[in-house]
């Protein structure tokens, strides 16, 4: 009689455990504010990498374990170990069937050891989906209190990863203007992706989490607060994340399974002593994010008394003063009044309104202190506060109404998004200026040369690549009067 290879048998065994735990737990609710979170998963057969699939079998066990259990689990890349190899898709659609047979939906994004090709080939029912970005594989996961989005930056070869501009745009289409929290990822670090002014200036989005380092580590990256995952069983940090949410904060929570480099030991008494350690330390470790009004960090750049902390450049001091809680610009001379400080990255926040029709101000970032030669303003960037008034046809080919970015007297920038016809302003990709006399809502990121502008509450208008990158903040008076009030900023 002819007998099944060990190894056969052995996983034949392991899924069969698996198939019983979902069958015995199968009156067991799922519970839709609970999340599971996998990453680095690099199935394979290879003989040589049994741990890799034994972690996420047990994983998978503890998942299926809870009372209740969560309703997603969403899986942060490199679901393949051998770039994309088709049996390791064929074993992963194996290994998930438990979670499935269940009724624990499972969401997918692709890392560098991915290839998208092979992975829809061995779930053909994704492939048969509509995507919400053509030709990548994005994922929205909605849950009562919070949602988690998941982007594709798989390159497809190199081990970096990239975000394309499809991506990006609907990225922004979803957060602007959104009240619910959101937790965006992707499998890679969020430097990579090109999204931190972004995300900084959504208050929507309360964290980006990412794999690939197969290590928990929770910290603040240019103005995000970011989450490293571990593998489920490759080398570092093994384990996953449990999310429980409610209305008031997501807690994130580590369960460590083991701690290893570049391979486990083989046997427990051949474990280093510090690795044990650190899993002891690890286990249990939360991130604690708070979901209803975090917008710590903002401190008021205006007390609305006094212009303390502002200084005229070169303008009377009549010019800008303090009425009613605002900031009013009489628009006479043509000027600027600057913050005592310099800032280098952060988010500013403020409304502001014109007196007349066609009124014209703007806000300065990172610019000098005093005045190019010849000319009413220093050089750095201005973010345009026009009233659409000033809007006549025929005549604004260069210029829009609704926020503009751009440099000026000899700063630079990389325009983007939609831009003006000259090629020298980064302009809005929506007109949401109200005119004279209501108030309007500016929300500005400024993060590492890169600027982001959000009217009423949706992001409008993007620019790159400034220079310079630190400097002062400035109120513009030109022409008529306009007011400011509620300012304030957060640095990062």
């Amino acid at each position: 009689m002819k007998t099944m290879p060990l190894r056969s048998r052995l996983l034949a065994a392991a899924l069969a455990m698996l198939g019983a735990a979902a069958a015995q737990a199968a009156d067991i609710p799922l519970d839709p504010n609970l999340v599971a979170l996998f990453a680095d998963l690099h199935a394979t057969t290879a003989k040589n990498n049994p741990h890799q699939r034994a972690g996420l079998e047990r994983c998978t066990r503890e998942v299926l374990a809870l009372n209740p259990r969560p309703a997603n689990v969403l899986f942060y890349g490199d679901l393949s170990f051998n770039h994309g190899d088709t049996n390791d898709y064929r074993l992963l659609r194996t290994l998930v069937k438990p979670l499935e047979e269940a009724g624990i939906r499972w969401h997918a994004a692709m890392g560098n050891h991915d290839r998208r090709a092979p992975f829809l080939a061995a779930f053909p029912e994704r492939a048969a989906a509509a995507p919400l970005v053509p030709e990548r594989l994005v994922s929205r996961v909605e849950t009562p209190h919070a949602d988690f989005i998941l982007l594709d930056t798989c390159l497809e070869g190199p081990v970096n990863g990239g975000l394309d501009d499809a991506q990006r745009a609907w990225l922004r289409t979803v957060l602007s203007g959104r009240g619910k929290p959101v937790f965006v990822g992707a499998h890679h670090p969020l430097a990579e992706t090109g999204l931190a002014t972004l995300l900084a200036a959504s208050p929507a989005c309360k964290g980006y989490v990412f794999g690939h380092n197969h290590t928990w580590r929770q910290q603040a990256t240019d103005g995000v607060q970011t989450l490293c995952l571990p593998s489920t069983g490759h080398w570092g940090d093994i384990g996953y994340v449990l999310v429980r949410l409610s209305a008031d904060e997501a807690v994130f929570t580590l369960k460590q399974h083991d701690y290893y480099t570049p391979r486990p030991a083989a046997t427990p008494e051949q474990a280093k002593p510090e690795w044990a350690e650190r899993v002891k330390r690890n286990d249990g470790s939360q991130w604690r994010v708070p979901l209803k009004g975090d917008e710590s960090g903002f401190v008021p750049l205006f007390n609305g008394r006094d212009l303390t902390g502002w200084v005229p450049c070169n303008v009377p001091a009549e010019t800008f003063f303090v009425r009613d809680g605002m900031i009013v610009t009489s628009g006479e001379p043509i000027g600027t009044m600057r913050t005592e400080k310099m800032y280098e990255n952060f988010i500013i926040d403020f409304e502001w309104r014109h007196m007349k029709a066609g009124g014209n101000s703007g806000l300065f970032i990172w610019s000098d202190a005093l005045p190019v030669a010849g000319s009413p303003f220093s050089r750095g960037i201005e973010v345009q506060v026009l009233d659409p008034g000033f809007n006549v046809k025929g005549k604004n080919e260069w210029y829009s109404t609704h926020g503009d970015i751009f440099a000026v007297n000899g700063a630079r920038l990389t325009v983007a998004g939609r831009i003006s016809p000259n090629g020298q302003r980064s302009f809005p990709a929506e007109e949401r200026t109200r005119p004279s006399p209501e108030w309007n809502h500016y929300r500005v990121a400024a993060i590492n040369g890169d600027i982001s502008l959000s009217v009423n509450g949706k992001e409008v208008t993007i620019a790159r690549a400034a220079e310079p990158r630190k400097g002062y903040l400035m109120l513009e008076s030109e022409g008529s009067e306009c007011h400011f009030r509620n300012i304030r900023i957060k640095e990062l």
